[in-house]
This record gives C-alpha cells, sequence and structure tokens, in this order.
C-alpha cells in the first residue's frame, strides 16, 4: 500500500496556523490552534547544493620512441573483439578512460593514453640591427640657413668640424651641399 502522505503541523485542512504557534505546539502537551491569516511553510528542509565531480584528468601523453600509446585488441573470441567495436558498442572506453576496467585493452582508441604533441621550436631571436652607415643620412642644421653658416665658417668655430656618419668632415660649405 502507498505511504500516506501526513499534512504538515502547521496545516489543518484548508487553514494554517501561525509558524509561532507550529514552534510552540511541538513540545505541548496540549496543542493551540490560532489560524493565521495566510498560509506559509514554516519550516523548509536544508538542501545542500550539488556539487558535481571533477572530471577526470586528462590521459597521460606518451613521448614517442621513449613509450608506446598503442591498443591491444581484444580477444577474438569477443562479441566486440576490435577496439573500434569496443569504442562504438560498449561501454567499456568509459570505464577505462574513469580507471574501472584496467584490462589492457584498446588504451589509445579509448583515450586512456595520446601521443604528446610536439614541443614548439624555441622562439628565433631578434634581427640584428643594422649599421647607421646603410640607413642614415646627414641632415643640415635646421637652425639657420645656409648662408648663416658660410658666415661662420671663418670664425674659427669649426676648428675641429665633426665627422658625418659616413667618415666626412663637415664644415658649413659640406653641410649646404647636403641640403
Amino acid at each position: 500500500a502507498p505511504k500516506a502522505i501526513s499534512a504538515p503541523p502547521w496545516k489543518f485542512q484548508d487553514q494554517c496556523i501561525s509558524c509561532d504557534s507550529a514552534a510552540a505546539n511541538v513540545n505541548a502537551s496540549l496543542p493551540a490552534w490560532d489560524i493565521a491569516n495566510t498560509c506559509e511553510m514554516c519550516s523548509r528542509p536544508e538542501v545542500t547544493r550539488y556539487e558535481p565531480p571533477a572530471p577526470p584528468p586528462p590521459p597521460p601523453c606518451i613521448v614517442p620512441g621513449v613509450e608506446t600509446c598503442t591498443d591491444v585488441q581484444p580477444p577474438t573470441s569477443w562479441l566486440h573483439n576490435t577496439c573500434q567495436k569496443q569504442l562504438e558498442f560498449t561501454n567499456n572506453c568509459e570505464e577505462r578512460l574513469a580507471r574501472t576496467l584496467n584490462d589492457g585493452y584498446c588504451e589509445k582508441t579509448c583515450g586512456v593514453c595520446s601521443i604528446c604533441p610536439p614541443s614548439p621550436p624555441p622562439p628565433s631571436p631578434p634581427p640584428a640591427t643594422p649599421p647607421c652607415t646603410e640607413f642614415c643620412t646627414d641632415v643640415p642644421p635646421s637652425c639657420c640657413t645656409c648662408e648663416d653658416l658660410l658666415s661662420l665658417d671663418g670664425l674659427g668655430l669649426f676648428d675641429a668640424p665633426p665627422k658625418s656618419s659616413k667618415g666626412v668632415q663637415m664644415t658649413p660649405a659640406l653641410a649646404c651641399q647636403y641640403r
């Protein structure tokens, strides 16, 4: 016979008692039946939030040439006697991945192991900075005109004139030629 569902302790037919009265009635030898204006649930069971389990760790990867990740086919007497059939028609691959079935069969097909991807190559070094002589040019000063520079030439200001990036001794006259 199905189990009868009992009414909550605060409900009497289509009316309710107050939550305070319901709490007091739990230990009272003579219950109080003060009818409430509205019905409400006085106690609620605590529900623990479900946290799903963490997914299984990824299968270990195998370094080619050092270890092997291969399939060992199931016995030919089995109904599903190839790794492909094991994958398609059974739940054995899920069990192997969950490590609840450790029979040594079909590890590669079921994903129990995998080949490690090749390591990325090291980054290439940055290109070398080209020498200035290939890309630099001399620009005459923007402070004054060539006439101004030529007028200063005789004052001894250019007794040891600077060299250009091409090694040419710069004088006001040469600076004006680069214009």
